[in-house]
């Protein structure tokens, strides 16, 4: 079934040519005539995008027409519609992987810190050091102060702080005290398994882990 072209269409890319008011209409115009058709387009090639992801890649859509225009990268003479469908897939592709990316980092930081072991087969944690302190934040942010302490070091020099030696003297430094090695390894067995339960209730239960 083919599309009927709205005749406002028409006028988009001389809009989007124009002064910062025309080129103002012209986006009005793309999400006016245009989203709905292909969202629904977009929705039957990424199934699993949720209406929130979907938003987010219209957004980020419109944001990369504006981009194009201003750049002088956009070709006036050039179909509005299938350039956009180009952009949109595009977007939600992006919207997929860092989703997906996102699950994988953590699952890597809940295994880790529940077992103090990388799993199998996982790309180096020390790889995406930030994303890694970024998805476990909120977990180590509610701990006792011991135990937030000891898990932020280990966070913080990971993967070396699987040595506890190491461990025992980045928490000795942060604490301004000689920390025992016991004393150490203690709250970071506490803080594991409250990490571990802050995101099971989260509805992330990480498959055959054990605290270490």
């Amino acid at each position: 079934m083919v599309a009927t072209i709205h005749p406002d269409e028409d006028s988009i890319p001389l809009l989007l040519a124009g002064s910062e008011e025309q080129i103002a209409d012209g986006l009005a115009l793309i999400d006016r005539l245009l989203r709905q058709r292909l969202c629904r387009w977009l929705r039957r090639r990424f199934p699993a995008l949720s209406a929130e992801d979907l938003g987010d890649a219209w957004g980020s859509t419109l944001v990369c027409v504006l981009q194009s225009v201003r750049s002088r990268r956009f070709a006036t003479n050039q179909p509005i519609a299938p350039w956009l469908r180009k952009i949109v897939y595009a977007r939600a592709a992006d919207q997929t992987r860092r989703k997906t990316r996102h699950e994988e980092i953590l699952k890597i930081a809940c295994t880790t810190l529940c077992t103090g072991r990388r799993p199998h087969g996982a790309p180096a944690v020390n790889a995406t050091r930030e994303e890694f302190r970024d998805v476990i934040c909120a977990a180590i942010k509610g701990l006792p102060r011991n135990q937030r302490i000891v898990l932020e070091a280990f966070v913080d020099c990971f993967p070396e702080t699987h040595n506890m030696e190491i461990l025992r003297s980045n928490v000795s430094r942060v604490t301004g005290r000689d920390q025992s090695l016991p004393s150490v390894k203690r709250a970071l067995q506490e803080g594991r398994h409250k990490v571990r339960e802050f995101l099971s209730s989260r509805g992330f239960v990480p498959g055959d882990v054990s605290i270490a």
